[in-house]
């Protein structure tokens, strides 16, 4: 008895015309890409059987890379593992990194479509949340990576006057659009025009930058640096082409862009967003009140105030705070002193703030700010002192700064790991500060390189 399979007849019949009909043609156009293909996008889609990528585009043989999946998802960079950082394994970022990449295609394309069966299905478990099921790799899929889309949704709704914006932490891929403003589509086809706009998102999140180089520019006595991103100049929040004096701060941040592997982690580039704050200046800032600010840590420096109650924690202020309190009074000409009153008023006299204000403002705008960043990374403005005039590590300071942890650490116990993220990221921020301030400074980076 047979078993009759219209389906799977038709195609094998399909395939039986093909190579009739149609095979020695597509042959001598794979012949002809063999040895030097030539695609020029990448074409994501979704797996809908009616939707046929190659012949809406009339595109041919070694025109386009294509990846279909349910709903045309590209997963955010961000949703692997808990702090992003493993490896992504899935099929949508590998496509990304050979077309882009490594095969050098400069166009990723999107392609969504009205009465999705995935955006449907999204929009239903939207609305009803008990009919997920834990059990289906399907609405795993669609929740997880819809997530976005929906609250985008939830936005439109409230508001179709005002557009969406869709936002990048790379500058010139943040966008706005607005959905259907007429509404003549329905709930789900909004959906599915926010759930293809929103994989541009997605997709921006994802490392491509292959080539990183410096643009000088300028003359010999006043020149300029950029820094260039597969060509393009690297632009700050507002827009700006990011413009550099210091040729070490702007090979730094160079560094910085190379150094990015599959995702870019915008908030582990710290010299870049000390100098996009520094160009762009968003809080009007200047000199004279960056330097008041960093005054006020002066006034209440962790350094100054000691507590004598405790034996252990008085002996680590003693071994680890005396020599910067030493360091200062010394390189400034100040005559600091530490109190053990800390509701005893200001320990600071006159004479020494002026002499420390002095100090800060012989530094330039963008060194100040570097020195903003650093003072407030460790509530002290002598340990980063101590940093920038080269008597501690950026980690001997952290570690001058966290005694009183250390010692009530010592005392009562502490969860290691979480202490030792801690001490990373300060290390993190006070070396990032402290370069800055020495790359950008009139009175050490210029004698230097």
């Amino acid at each position: 008895m047979s078993v009759k399979m219209p389906g799977m007849q038709r195609l094998l019949a399909g395939i039986i015309r093909f190579r009739d009909t149609v095979r020695n043609d597509l042959v001598k156009q794979f012949e002809k890409i063999r040895d030097n293909p030539s695609p020029t996008a990448a074409f994501f889609t979704c797996m809908d059987s009616r939707m046929l990528p190659a012949r809406f585009t009339q595109s041919n043989v070694g025109d386009m890379f294509v990846v279909r999946n349910s709903g045309n998802m590209v997963p955010h960079a961000t949703h692997y593992g808990a702090a992003g950082y493993e490896v992504s394994v899935t099929t949508e970022p590998a496509a990304l990194e050979l077309a882009v990449k490594r095969g050098h295609i400069h166009h990723v394309i999107v392609c969504g479509h009205a009465d999705c069966k995935a955006i449907n299905l999204l929009y239903n478990l939207h609305k009803s949340p008990k009919n997920f099921d834990p059990q289906s790799p399907m609405d795993h899929w669609i929740r997880r990576h819809g997530f976005a889309s929906l609250q985008k949704l939830e936005q439109r709704l409230e508001d179709r006057e005002k557009p969406l914006e869709f936002v990048s932490d790379v500058e010139g891929y943040t966008f706005e659009a607005y959905i259907d403003p007429e509404d003549k589509w329905g709930t789900e086809d909004k959906l599915s025009q926010i759930n293809t706009l929103q994989q541009l998102e997605n997709i921006a999140s994802h490392g491509f930058i292959t080539a990183v180089d410096i643009v000088e520019e300028g003359t010999a006595d006043k020149k300029v640096f950029k820094v260039a991103l597969d060509g393009r100049m690297l632009k700050t929040q507002s827009g700006k082409i990011l413009q550099i004096e210091s040729e070490a701060l702007a090979l730094a941040i160079a560094e910085e862009w190379s150094s990015q592997e599959e995702f870019l982690h915008m908030g582990h580039m710290r010299l870049t967003g000390l100098a996009f704050t520094a160009q762009d200046n968003p809080l009007n800032a200047t000199r004279e009140s960056i330097a008041s600010k960093i005054m006020e840590y002066l006034h209440g420096d962790t350094i100054l105030f000691w507590n004598v109650e405790s034996e252990k924690l008085e002996k680590y202020q003693k071994q680890y705070w005396q020599p910067v309190i030493d360091n200062a009074n010394e390189g400034l000409g100040t005559s600091l002193k530490p109190s053990t009153n800390l509701f005893g008023g200001d320990t600071i006299s006159s004479v020494d703030a002026s002499k420390v204000e002095k100090w800060l403002k012989s530094h330039n705008f963008w060194a100040l700010t570097g020195m903003q960043y650093a003072v407030e990374s460790v509530k002290s403005v002598l340990l980063p002192y101590s940093v920038v005039t080269f008597k501690l590590s950026a980690s001997e300071a952290v570690h001058s700064a966290l005694i009183e942890q250390k010692a009530q650490a010592e005392t009562w116990g502490a969860v290691e790991w979480a202490h030792g993220v801690e001490e990373q990221e300060l290390t993190s921020r006070l070396c990032a500060g402290a370069l800055f301030v020495y790359m950008n400074s009139n009175t050490i980076t210029k004698m230097r390189f």
